[in-house]
């Protein structure tokens, strides 16, 4: 047991914004963002969230007509950069107790994406989502012991292109109450969408009515992935995985954004794919050896007839 002690470091700014700012930021070690201004009192940020996590709306760039242009930061990355040795920016940075708001510098972790969907796996239950202070003037905190948490409650968030819809991190769909036409709320509690199970695929699939009135095929797992769960590579991790296997368990912890390799790869891993169809259509076509060009296409013509 020891007191900890809170370190503050500036964050780094665009060259652009040089002497035209009067605010500066400060970031800590703990978790937190402050602003000074001139000689007056640092004021500690209260930020706001996105897919679960705090995010910090910072000021990349002041173009020379003074427009401020800004981005929304993940804080735990931000923290990573200035306070974790192996930062990079391609790598992930994971929660140790799986707390997306426990900052703290030593409950955060910048490994490879393989590693975090293993660290993903070893969550066993449920963690509730809460802010973590753990004290840098007057508490103490053991190094060695992270702090227990139990529950996650129910979040629902309006889906994407579907204004009238809205998705939870448990995996369910439900409508919202209707509104007249001066938008007061009708009458009628949120209806939970029933959801049908692919025939083939084996997961969870829908029917809704689009912002522009059109039915479409909407699947849980998707938009609880795009809603709750945080893909740094967007553009190269297109596909949703289901870390136990099980696609019909779409609950956010369950859900991982990986690339088309990582996805076959974790098939192959969960026993859902294997290569016994290949080699069994191999051995029709080689079983006497090689074969003229035109009856080697005569078996393959009846083996994609099969």
């Amino acid at each position: 047991m020891r007191k900890i002690k809170e370190v503050w470091k500036k964050l780094k700014m665009d060259p652009s914004t040089k002497g035209k700012m009067r605010v500066k930021y400060e970031i800590s070690n703990l978790g937190r963002i402050r602003s000074m201004r001139g000689t007056a009192e640092p004021y500690v940020l209260q930020l706001g969230k996105i897919s679960g996590y705090f995010v910090f709306n910072m000021i990349i760039k002041i173009t020379e007509d003074n427009k401020r242009i800004k981005q929304n930061k993940y804080l735990h990355r931000l923290i990573a950069e200035y306070f974790c040795e192996n930062y990079t920016p391609d790598c992930v940075v994971i929660h140790l107790d799986h707390n997306k708001l426990n900052n703290d510098a030593r409950n955060l972790a910048c490994v490879s994406h393989k590693e975090a969907i293993a660290h993903r796996k070893t969550l066993l239950e449920p963690v509730e989502q809460k802010y973590v202070w753990n004290g840098a003037i007057d508490e103490d905190f053991d190094d060695n012991t992270l702090r227990r948490v139990t529950t996650e409650e129910e979040v629902f968030k309006t889906i994407e292109g579907f204004k009238k819809y809205e998705v939870s991190n448990k995996g369910r769909i439900r409508k919202k109450p209707s509104k007249d036409s001066i938008g007061r709320r009708g009458r009628g509690n949120n209806m939970e969408m029933k959801q049908r199970i692919h025939p083939k695929e084996n997961f969870y699939f829908l029917d809704l009515i689009d912002d522009f009135g059109k039915r479409k095929t909407v699947y849980p797992h998707k938009e609880v992935a795009k809603a709750f769960c945080i893909n740094v590579l967007n553009s190269e991790r297109i596909v949703v995985v289901h870390i136990d296997g099980n696609t019909l368990n779409n609950d956010s912890t369950n859900l991982e954004w990986a690339t088309y390799s990582e996805a076959i790869k974790l098939q192959f891993k969960q026993g859902k794919k294997n290569n016994f169809k290949v080699w069994e259509k191999r051995k029709q076509l080689y079983k006497n050896g090689f074969k003229p060009k035109e009856q080697q296409k005569l078996v393959e013509e009846s083996a994609n007839n099969e």
